[in-house]
């Protein structure tokens, strides 16, 4: 694309040169119809990232649940307490917590995870 550029200086007041550029109306359109582009993509990069930001908060939010109820269940199973038995008279005793679970604990998080 040919444009025609023209530069002048001009001695200020003080004494400084500045320099005058005179631009062909094409190369100015384009120059402007370039800034209208820019602004576009800036708009279009800001509404991306806002979008970004949420999914991430969402992330965060899924995954601080996902821990705590993985937490939960093994804190079922490192709790000792939960291996012994109780005795239920002179004789018998009850199943110990975990052996009346089966792992159902671990399936339930796991499962809802999904």
């Amino acid at each position: 694309m040919g444009t025609a550029i023209e530069s002048q200086y001009l001695e200020l007041e003080n004494g400084a040169n500045a320099k005058l550029i005179a631009i062909a109306p094409e190369t100015t359109e384009f120059l402007l119809g370039e800034v209208e582009r820019q602004a576009e993509e800036i708009d279009r990069l800001q509404k991306r990232v806002q979008t970004l930001e949420t999914d991430y908060a969402n992330d965060i939010g899924e995954f601080g649940q996902e821990s705590k109820r993985l937490r939960k269940a093994l804190q079922f199973y490192g709790d000792e307490n939960n291996y012994h038995r109780r005795q239920k008279d002179a004789v018998f005793f009850y199943p110990a917590p975990i052996e009346d679970d089966l792992g159902q604990k671990a399936r339930e998080a796991l499962k809802e995870g999904e």
